[in-house]
């Protein structure tokens, strides 16, 4: 879950950022904003959550 998160954050970061989908502006706009940053950050919490419970 942690890898899949973080890939699809970064997939849309680059893809948004750079214009590679022809998807509307207004989602463009917040994918940058708020989508991605968010499933970056979900993977980073669950990567820590996981390393957490197995020590």
């Amino acid at each position: 879950m942690t890898a899949a998160m973080a890939a699809r954050g970064l997939g849309g970061l680059a893809g948004s950022g750079l214009g590679l989908w022809s998807k509307p502006a207004e989602f463009r706009h917040w994918d940058l904003r708020l989508y991605s940053p968010l499933r970056v950050a979900l993977g980073g919490l669950t990567g820590y959550v996981a390393r957490r419970h197995d020590a």
